[in-house]
């Protein structure tokens, strides 16, 4: 039990992201505030990393390609998830970003000639009942929610071409790839502002140290000790708990019925999804 520490920690360190942005409030533009949480984890890495693994400066120039491209897709990715908490409750963009797991199988079928089964079939009808009842392409939250399953497909795409290129979560992976994210999101300060960064600076520091660096490291160290399939699952659950529950306590944001039960969908067809992943690992 005590392997699960570390996806426990990095799903409530992602879960604390949305009620960081919103406890911001604007105070410091949200694109300083992606950049800044990107720049202050790397910087996180920068220190520890040396530390940990000697030959993290040891890769090819192939490898600098390939990381180059993740850690673009990464920032798009983090733009727009964390852009769609000023635009919907965490609770919605928490439970719709839920479904990278669903897009990860098909993008996986259609570029990496990876399987479908029948339960897989079964997790993508789950899948889109929960879209249904959540019905998130109608109301007052369109543009938040519409961000938060942008960010699931980017992130998707992340996973898909990692495993194309057979690259995993190693410490020496993830300091590259946010190297190259903080660069491409290193801009944004400059353009937007500071802000009212002396009223918030600890929650981004948060954000980077925290829910950044700290978050990523336990996940690759959970990687280490654990099947990938055990530690998505861990992340799915645990994430999105955690950002509902402090969402309520910190922000008073009360989930609607209907966000919540097409959200447990949605959850419960990621989990079956991971659950096969993990039977054919056995198999």
């Amino acid at each position: 039990m005590k392997k699960y520490i570390y996806p426990i920690i990095t799903g409530i360190s992602f879960g604390l992201i949305g009620v960081l942005i919103r406890l911001i409030n604007n105070e410091v533009p949200i694109m300083t505030v992606i950049s800044l949480r990107t720049i202050i984890g790397f910087l996180f890495f920068l220190l520890v990393i040396p530390r940990i693994d000697k030959n993290y400066l040891k890769i090819t120039k192939k490898d600098i390609f390939n990381f180059a491209i993740i850690g673009v897709l990464l920032a798009f990715s983090m733009t727009l998830f964390q852009r769609a908490f000023l635009s919907a409750p965490v609770s919605n963009v928490e439970f719709l970003f839920s479904i990278d797991v669903i897009i990860i199988g098909a993008l996986s079928f259609i570029f990496l000639r990876e399987k479908i089964t029948a339960r897989e079939v079964i997790t993508v009808i789950i899948a889109m009942i929960g879209i249904y009842v959540m019905n998130p392409f109608y109301g007052s939250y369109v543009e938040g929610n519409l961000l938060a399953i942008m960010s699931a497909v980017f992130f998707s795409i992340v996973i898909v071409y990692m495993r194309y290129i057979d690259k995993t979560h190693s410490i020496s992976t993830i300091f590259w790839i946010f190297m190259f994210s903080a660069l491409a999101l290193s801009p944004f300060p400059f353009i937007y502002g500071l802000g009212n960064i002396s009223e918030v600076w600890y929650y981004i520091l948060t954000l980077g140290i925290l829910c950044t660096g700290i978050a990523y490291l336990s996940m690759t160290y959970a990687l280490e000790k654990l099947k990938a399939e055990d530690v998505s699952i861990t992340l799915i659950i645990f994430e999105p708990l955690t950002a509902v529950i402090l969402s309520i306590f910190l922000l008073a944001e009360f989930p609607e019925k209907t966000i919540l039960i097409g959200g447990l969908l949605l959850l419960l067809a990621a989990v079956v999804f991971e659950t096969r992943n993990k039977e054919l690992q056995k198999a």
